[in-house]
């Protein structure tokens, strides 16, 4: 079910399994111990389900069995946004066990029929080529990174994997609460598409990464510490810009959404600079200082937007030394 180069990847690298004790995390959890793949686990009890304790033993005594390290959270959080909100605690819980103990993997039971779910909710939001192409097997982050060894591979084949081996697995009952709409997504759409079509949708989402594989290939980005520029000319401008302000802590309104189409100046929140030149769009932090004249007449003549030039100059990178499109 993990193909032969993730494989590799996974044998050389520190590995962190999000674990939960569903079925998606139980089969990964064996596939791993399967290919010999070392790992540890970790886990966030939201006390939010009859079995959420039961669950929590079942992931000591597994872990216990097979020698893995168990991090376990704690943690309590109101119904309102809740996947949202557990999103955050989950991956803020993950991100600390990696910085703390050098992890450089996380891995998540994501499948086919999760890609399936996400693709068609993004589709009916009005979502372009980048944004619909979101989901990847190996993710870059910025110290480690997210990998999806099951992203291939379907709920069913994922079930009939622990049938034929006899593993007990928890299902998690707020699957079927219609409240969420990926819940109604999955009863109405994506189980019924995958039933009929799983080989045809599989090899459109392969399609997809390898469309995206292509164009990531050029040299449409250049990143120098919380400074990036991106190239005018690259296919997903706006969306790089997107990710560029994500990472300074923000997300784009619609209004600067609308300036960075029609190519204008603007200061974020009164944190962040986005300005535009002849070739790149230039976003970081918006920062003052006083500069001296040499360092300005050198901004001036490699074209540095002036809102930029603070950023330059208190995180002490030389101008010529930025490689700019």
């Amino acid at each position: 079910m993990i193909n032969s180069e993730l494989l590799k990847e996974l044998k050389e690298s520190k590995n962190l399994l999000a674990f939960s004790a569903g079925i998606d995390s139980t089969a990964l959890f064996y596939i791993l111990i399967d290919g010999a793949i070392d790992f540890d686990c970790a886990i966030v009890n939201y006390h939010t389900r009859k079995n959420s304790d039961k669950e929590m033993i079942y992931a000591k005594e597994l872990c216990e069995k097979y020698h893995k390290k168990l991090f376990i959270k704690d943690a309590k959080i109101e119904q309102n946004n809740f996947e949202a909100n557990a999103r955050k605690i989950r991956y803020d819980f993950f991100e600390k066990i990696i910085k703390d103990h050098s992890y450089d993997a996380l891995l998540t039971a994501h499948q086919l029929n999760d890609w399936a779910e996400w693709f068609l909710m993004q589709f009916c939001k009005g979502a372009g080529f980048f944004e619909l192409n979101g989901t990847r097997y190996v993710e870059r982050r910025d110290n480690y990174k997210l990998i999806r060894p099951l992203l291939k591979t379907s709920k069913e084949e994922l079930q009939s994997y622990l049938n034929d081996r006899k593993i007990v697995a928890f299902y998690d009952e707020s699957n079927t609460d219609r409240r969420f709409l990926r819940n109604r997504f999955r009863a109405d759409f994506t189980d019924r598409l995958l039933a009929e079509h799983k080989e045809g949708i599989r090899r459109t989402f392969n399609a997809l990464q390898n469309d995206r594989e292509r164009f990531e290939t050029k040299e449409f980005i250049k990143r120098l510490a919380k400074l990036t520029l991106v190239d005018q000319n690259a296919i997903d401008a706006i969306h790089q810009v997107d990710i560029a302000i994500k990472k300074l802590g923000r997300l784009t309104t619609k209004n600067e959404r609308a300036k960075i189409e029609k190519g204008e100046d603007f200061i974020a929140a009164r944190k962040i600079a986005v300005c535009f030149t002849d070739k790149a769009i230039w976003i970081a932090p918006f920062e003052r200082a006083i500069t001296p004249k040499k360092f300005r007449e050198e901004c001036r003549k490699l074209k540095i937007p002036a809102k930029i030039r603070a950023y330059i100059f208190n995180a002490k990178i030389t101008p010529e030394s930025i490689d700019i499109p």
